[in-house]
């Protein structure tokens, strides 16, 4: 089944199949409306300690400390999409418990899948954006370290500076991405 969307809250329709929702009306049996999408990406950032309910010394503490307390939403379908993408997101999959609830708040089985597959994707996108950024990390500090091994043995600034630019551009020429 295919899935025709770009990012998750620039376009006001989410397709699968031959249905489809606007962010006005209401959505089907097999879509998810603008709202529900924006509640998934937002939900992208919060931590599964967002969704628990801290204990009264917990709390107590947290305001002493000066730590916000986790919102929840006011809509209890909403938040039950909010848990549902975080703990997809964790977990990498969704177990029958968390279909069960979002079942329970009003969900379809088609938006259930849909869920999960954004929440995948929009994961998947940034472990692949976090491991570009440690590549070229990784190799700043390869760089780093020619520039003050060639420093110590040549006592030459200048040298040091192009050996190891010479090494960032040549360790950079080999990872980088290639065009087919």
């Amino acid at each position: 089944m295919g899935y025709a969307y770009s990012k998750i809250a620039e376009y006001d329709v989410i397709e699968t199949g031959s249905s489809r929702t606007s962010s006005i009306g209401k959505s089907s049996a097999e879509s998810l409306s603008k709202l529900e999408r924006s509640v998934i990406q937002l939900s992208m950032q919060d931590t599964p300690r967002s969704i628990q309910t801290p204990s009264k010394w917990g709390a107590r503490l947290a305001n002493l400390l000066g730590r916000e307390q986790p919102n929840h939403l006011a809509s209890q379908p909403l938040e039950e999409l909010r848990r549902f993408a975080i703990m997809t997101r964790v977990r990498g999959e969704a177990d029958a418990a968390m279909l069960h609830r979002l079942a329970d708040a009003g969900y379809s089985a088609g938006q259930a899948e849909l869920a999960i597959n954004l929440v995948l994707r929009h994961s998947a996108q940034s472990n692949k954006e976090r491991t570009q950024t440690t590549g070229w990390l990784l190799i700043l500090v390869v760089a780093a370290f020619v520039f003050f091994a060639m420093q110590a043995t040549l006592e030459e600034t200048m040298v040091s500076i192009i050996v190891a630019s010479l090494a960032f551009a040549t360790l950079a020429s080999l990872v980088a991405p290639r065009e087919q």
